[in-house]
This record gives structure tokens, C-alpha cells and sequence, in this order.
């Protein structure tokens, strides 16, 4: 956890002197780490894949269609 030198009206020897950021100090990294983690996942499934010229969203929507197709056809019979 990052530390800062906080001044005190009362002096508590040296290990008084340094206290844990606080949470509100901390947000700005935690979004930041969330936002890092969001354009990895984007990047992944915009990208094609190696070996194949497809994106995995190109190949879970094909996917996608061809149960979509075979499950239309299950329910049209009678």
C-alpha cells in the first residue's frame, strides 16, 4: 500500500508519523487497473486469432447462427 507523511498535532515517535493512503487517495488506481483489463478483453476478441481468419466474435456469432438455424429447423417439424 502506497504511505504518505501526514502531519499530527501530537507526536507519536517516528512509526506515528507514517500512516496507509487512504481509500479516496486510492480510487484513481483501481479504475485505472479496470480500464487496462476492459482494452485487454476488448483487444482479445476484436483481434483474429493465430492460425484462423476469424475474431473470436466472428466465430462465436457463426456459432451463434448455426444453432440458430438447426434449432429452426428442429421446431418447424411436426
Amino acid at each position: 500500500m502506497r504511505q504518505v507523511r501526514l502531519p499530527s498535532a501530537v507526536n507519536c515517535g517516528r512509526a506515528g508519523l507514517w500512516r496507509h493512503a487512504s481509500r479516496h487517495m486510492l480510487k484513481g488506481s483501481t479504475a485505472a487497473e479496470y480500464l487496462v483489463g476492459l482494452a485487454v478483453m476488448i483487444v482479445t476478441l476484436i483481434m483474429p486469432i493465430p492460425g484462423m481468419e476469424h475474431s473470436l466474435i466472428t466465430w462465436f456469432m457463426d456459432a451463434l447462427s448455426a444453432f440458430q438455424a438447426n434449432t429452426t429447423v428442429l421446431m418447424s417439424i411436426p
